[in-house]
């Protein structure tokens, strides 16, 4: 029995019955433009441009008609003709099996141009009795996490469905509307989900200075948090606003993740950069400046041998919020004659940069050097002048320290070591009764003695004394203001025999002349192997005085001093950014 005509083009049986389906024939003609071929070959393993290629003929603006005979049952007979004509630009011949009979989304990417209203021809096979699904076979391999080079027309952004909403109506003389996602004027930007890590190229490396590891190409998912001022606030009534107060800078945090090739390349990094190293650098994305670190966290992330990579993320926490230059226009001048003036300094940068210095004790029998002073100058002009120390011994140096950002401070650190290798030094800088030095250390007998005599401005902390040391009865260390009163820091109690251990000298801070004396009492001896000492000074009032070199400008540095006349000079200047 036949109950009509499908306009599907065809005999479809339905049990016993039958659906015949004529063709739908379309003509369509799209304006003066070439034929964009673009032929499919997914694989996403590879750098491929996608080609998709459609059936279009674009020739010349004519008119598309449309015959269709579409019976739905054996009593009606419905006819369809339309005259499409294209208006626009750009119309695209488009070929597709369409399926009317659910609702699918069906996806695509074209290049065209719809400008203006037209009438997209079609030439369909409509199939209304079943469910029929389009497939697209790509040849795509997705196994493993590349690193791949992509050029590409395209974004790889979303994923992206394009959609096609028809309304057919079979039943009456309707024109048929074709309603599309498609932009066929602009460049369409189809996207693919990929698992890939974005891999920073720029130049990165982390360590000590002069010796850092190259993380160029292994660094990815870089971070940046710090660096900005912390505040607090007042609230005030009475005339309704705030107080805000200034509590300094927020520490910096710069954080990433570093790729590794092989297992012995992430060891040996590990070696080097690890959760005990402090005072680094970080080069982050340049080679011409860096940050310096105070601490870092290093985390391993879990192995992938399979994928050859194996992972550490790295935590740089930096105390200052500046970026140094790469070049040291300081240099290290050795033992030199007093008055010494140092080259030029330039600050390229943005922030004003101190002059950094290292002065050391130059003997010359028989005296010390004497009354030492850093002095900024301005060509021949002397612009500042810090007062150093009225005495440093020949194995003393003396070192500006800064601490802090925003604000900060300003100290003399004056360190003092022997390992007693040679008299030279024990014989120079002591005062001695009872004692000698032979075999590479110094031997106290009972009531025997020997001291030193540390000067410059007050001491912030304690003296900080690490020594090796061997007793035998009640052995002291002791220290003095004037070289006659003294007093017990450390006890024998306290000095551990045979092992090199660190001693804090209660009582010494706050001192600008300090004598520490290592003495036996009677039925007592003592060898001391070696020694070091360190102490910082407070130079609070002299902050004005700090050189200090300002953007864009120059100055050069000039040491002097008495007695001796000679001492030891070391400058260090790098430029600097604020970050």
């Amino acid at each position: 029995m036949i109950i009509g005509r499908s306009p599907i083009g065809g005999l479809c049986a339905i049990g016993r019955r039958y659906l015949y389906s004529p063709p739908v024939t379309t003509n369509a003609h799209i304006s003066q433009r070439l034929t964009n071929a673009i032929t499919t070959n997914g694989n996403i393993s590879l750098t491929t441009l996608l080609e998709f290629t459609t059936n279009a003929q674009i020739n010349e603006m004519l008119t598309s008609a449309l015959t269709t005979n579409a019976e739905i049952d054996a009593y009606t007979v419905l006819r369809l003709t339309t005259n499409a004509s294209i208006i626009g630009y750009d119309i695209n011949e488009i070929t597709t099996n369409a399926n009317i009979a659910q609702q699918y989304t069906s996806g695509f990417t074209t290049n065209g141009n719809i400008a203006q209203q037209y009438t997209s021809a079609l030439t369909t096979n409509l199939n209304i009795m079943d469910c029929y699904y389009p497939t697209v076979t790509t040849n795509a391999t997705i196994i493993e996490r590349l690193l791949k080079t992509l050029t590409t027309n395209g974004n790889i952004a979303i994923q992206t469905t394009k959609t096609l909403t028809t309304n057919a109506s079979i039943s009456a003389d309707f024109d048929l509307e074709l309603t599309t996602n498609l932009n066929v004027l602009e460049e369409y930007i189809s996207s693919v989900k990929t698992s890939a890590e974005i891999v920073d190229y720029r130049y990165w490396a982390l360590g000590s200075e002069g010796n850092v590891i190259d993380l160029s190409g292994k660094v990815y998912n870089p971070a940046y948090k710090g660096f900005g001022k912390k505040t607090s606030t007042n609230r005030l009534r009475e005339v309704r606003g705030v107080i805000y107060q200034d509590e300094g800078m927020e520490g910096g945090q710069v954080s990433f993740t570093v790729l590794f090739s092989t297992e012995a390349e992430r060891d040996a990094f590990m070696i080097e950069v690890n959760n005990d190293s402090e005072d680094l650098v970080l080069y982050k994305g340049r080679s011409d400046r860096y940050l310096k670190v105070k601490h870092v966290v290093v985390e391993p992330e879990l192995d992938e041998p399979h994928r050859r990579l194996w992972e550490v993320d790295v935590s740089c926490l930096c105390e200052k919020g500046w970026q140094y230059h790469y070049h040291d226009q300081g240099s290290n001048v050795g033992l030199s004659l007093l008055p010494y003036t140092s080259s030029s300094f330039y600050n390229y940068g943005t922030k004003e940069t101190p002059i950094e210095f290292v002065i050391g004790g130059g003997y010359a029998s028989p005296s010390q050097v004497t009354s030492v002073y850093v002095k900024e100058m301005s060509g021949a002009t002397e612009e500042k002048s810090l007062y150093v120390s009225p005495q440093i011994l020949s194995k003393e140096f003396v070192e500006l320290e800064v601490e802090g950002a925003e604000k900060p401070k300003f100290y003399l650190l004056h360190t003092y070591s022997d390992d007693y290798s040679t008299a030279t030094y024990w014989q120079q800088d002591t005062t001695r009764s009872g004692s000698t030095l032979s075999g590479g250390s110094v031997s106290i007998a009972a009531l025997g003695y020997f001291y030193y005599k540390f000067q410059g401005h007050p001491t912030v902390d304690p003296i900080q004394l690490e020594a090796t040391l061997t007793k035998t009865g009640s052995p002291v260390i002791q220290y003095s203001t004037d070289g006659s009163t003294w007093t017990n820091a450390i006890e024998a109690t306290e000095i551990i025999s045979g092992s090199t251990a660190t001693y804090n000298l209660e009582g010494t801070e706050k001192r600008s002349t300090v004598y520490v004396r290592f003495y036996c009492p009677a039925g007592a001896t003592l060898s001391v192997a070696d020694v070091a000492f360190s102490m910082k000074r407070d130079i609070s009032s002299q902050a004005d005085q700090i050189p200090t070199v300002l953007a864009g400008d120059d100055r050069t540095l000039q040491v002097t001093g008495s007695g001796s006349g000679k001492a030891q000079i070391e400058t260090r200047f790098r430029a600097r950014w604020q970050n």
